[in-house]
């Protein structure tokens, strides 16, 4: 899945208070990353998702077409 950076930057703008956080001991990850990292992990799930469905299709339609 490919996002514009116009809209990479409408959704971070939605979002950045959400995504800002404070760190007194250490250098906080900045807005801009923690949504790229969110986007890429909703992505790897959703890849997974039709993986497993697509493993699972051609499982069951082998044995249907064995039997």
């Amino acid at each position: 899945m490919r996002v514009s950076p116009e809209t990479l930057f409408y959704i971070l703008e939605k979002i950045r208070p959400y995504l800002e956080k404070y760190c007194s001991f250490r250098k906080c990850i900045i807005p801009e990353e923690r949504l790229v990292v969110t986007l890429s992990f909703i992505e790897q799930i959703d890849k997974n998702k039709i993986m497993k469905t697509t493993f699972i299709d051609r499982t069951f339609n082998k044995k249907k077409n064995n039997t």
